[in-house]
């Protein structure tokens, strides 16, 4: 599938991949997840693998588990998101070998570490007024009155995704 770089302020970036730009002018200060959600509806994929400007990897990338969990989203229809950051969350029981799913109660059973989406379920959690802070918190109490199940990375196994915690 493609890659694309979302970019608010540069036009002219010199990369291989295709950037996205917001199809609106914004000023500094409108929230950022207006700014994501306009650039997440130009991206014509059903998956896409968010990862923030600030996480700097910092070992290798296990590309396969990303294809993995593609293939199990492709089956499982209910399923919004494997994060892949361990999480300290309550969780029901473990699954796929190397996820649990979180409990829908959890504080940040959904959060902006790097994770891999069903775009149209990001999509339906986003609140074109809030920050990324509260997306987290807010999102994590939307989604309670779904269905969805969102999996995060059961601590005992390797990383997908290497990068010092906080970004």
């Amino acid at each position: 599938d493609s890659i694309f770089i979302n970019t608010e302020s540069k036009r002219n970036i010199n990369s291989p991949y295709q950037c996205i730009y917001p199809q609106h002018t914004y000023k500094w200060d409108d929230p950022w997840s207006r700014r994501f959600y306009d650039c997440l509806c130009q991206v014509d994929n059903k998956y896409v693998l968010v990862i923030m400007d600030d996480f700097f990897f910092t070992d290798y990338v296990d590309s396969e588990e990303i294809m993995r969990c593609t293939s199990i989203l492709d089956r499982e229809q209910d399923i919004a998101c494997f994060n892949f950051a361990y999480s300290n969350s309550p969780y029901i029981r473990k699954e796929y070998d190397r996820y649990v799913l979180v409990d829908k109660k959890a504080p940040f059973r959904m959060n902006l570490q790097v994770a891999l989406w069903r775009k149209s379920s990001l999509e339906k959690y986003i609140r074109k007024h809030e920050n990324p802070w509260q997306f987290e918190i807010w999102g994590s109490k939307r989604i309670r009155r779904y269905n969805e199940r969102i999996y995060h990375l059961d601590k005992e196994v390797k990383k997908v995704f290497t990068y010092p915690v906080g970004g």
